[in-house]
């Protein structure tokens, strides 16, 4: 029996092997951030709002400074691509609605987007950046 390897077969096996290392780079991992600890400051269409102080503990984001308006954290997952590990969480407060947290922590630094959403306020969206907390 002979075997007749095509360019076309070898460009389709490449591009499943490549499929599947995009899939498990992308995967949701939780907990990859434990105990890192951020300060740096909020920003609305780039002017400074507020310092924030974002930890992550146990599977949970925890942004300090939104604790006192009834934000209490929420879980995060995070994805990997390449040294970066981009992370989600959606934070909830009875009073105050929810804050979608979006972002990129890339060595030392994080930085990304916070969106505030409450019933009777159009929706606010923060950027905020900031550095490991040694």
């Amino acid at each position: 029996m002979k075997t007749i390897i095509t360019f076309r077969g070898v460009a389709l096996s490449m591009l499943l092997i490549l499929s599947c290392m995009v899939s498990f780079s992308t995967a949701k991992e939780k907990g990859a951030l434990d105990g890192k600890t951020f300060v740096g400051e909020m920003m609305d269409n780039g002017k400074k709002t507020d310092n924030c102080t974002m930890s992550f503990k146990d599977g949970k984001f925890v942004s300090k400074e939104c604790i006192k308006y009834g934000f209490n954290g929420g879980e995060y997952t995070t994805t990997t691509a390449g040294s970066a590990i981009k992370f989600e969480t959606t934070e909830t407060s009875k009073k105050e609605g929810t804050m979608k947290w979006q972002g990129t922590v890339t060595g030392s630094t994080i930085e990304g987007t916070c969106l505030w959403s409450k019933a009777g306020q159009k929706d606010i969206l923060y950027t905020f950046k900031g550095t490991l907390k040694k």
